[in-house]
């Protein structure tokens, strides 16, 4: 989790905190009236009505994840573009120099496999340049202009598809933290409202009482309390 991440005020899933809260509002609408004396207003519940409306209609971690992957995968099939021209110029070079030579040295073909993608795009870049200041040399072997324009091209598709999943990522944490935000904001009022009809109805109505419980082990319209 990131430093600066959002922290819930409430050990709920999203899905529970606004399945209650809706019906909460529905409890907090019948017994405006008696709440009234704690200074709850009409507005007061339909501003809690409009943040729960705000929420359900902002896309869900799910369709966040979903652009991630999506990212991730084309990302992925760039990479594996990038290893496979790297080691085609690796068959050119050790063809051209020998694998003992100094000049085959100078390409650095490290093992690929292991690097990561910022160091992939590097190993891919310096290869590519040091193909052109060779070019005369592994032209026999079919290094071409035209071959060395197309690895410039190929990192620069790689290198904007490592930049894409990373704004897909971003886009995912600033939404969650949105969200999170959000939630908060509606158990804020809804622990306050709670706590008005359980001081309303303590020992003088049980039956809504009991509507007022945002954690019971079983108790009609409440949720679950959770297990730690």
């Amino acid at each position: 989790m990131a430093q600066n991440d959002v922290q819930r005020l409430f050990n709920l899933t999203f899905s529970d905190l606004i399945s209650f809260a809706k019906s909460f509002v529905v409890v907090l609408t019948r017994d405006l009236t008696d709440l009234s004396i704690f200074g709850l207003t009409a507005a007061n519940i339909t501003n809690l009505s409009g943040l729960i409306s705000d929420f359900e209609v902002m896309r869900t971690d799910i369709e966040y994840e979903g652009d991630v992957m999506v990212k991730t995968e084309a990302k992925d099939v760039i990479a594996e573009q990038v290893r496979e021209q790297i080691r085609f110029m690796s068959v050119r070079a050790e063809s051209c120099f020998g694998s003992n030579s100094v000049n085959y040295d100078l390409f650095r073909f490290n093992d690929i496999n292991q690097l990561s993608d910022p160091d992939l795009l590097t190993a891919l870049q310096r290869i590519t340049r040091t193909s052109n200041q060779y070019i005369a040399q592994l032209g026999a072997y079919g290094v071409t202009a035209a071959l060395i324009t197309e690895l410039e091209e190929l990192a620069t598709a790689f290198s904007a598809s490592m930049i894409a999943q990373e704004q897909s990522m971003d886009a995912r944490r600033i939404a969650t933290n949105e969200r999170t935000t959000s939630a908060n904001e509606i158990y804020t009022l809804v622990s306050s409202y709670s706590n008005y009809g359980k001081k309303c109805y303590d020992k003088t109505n049980p039956a809504k009482y009991n509507d007022y419980i945002i954690y019971t082990a079983a108790s009609p319209g409440s949720l679950t309390a959770p297990e730690n």
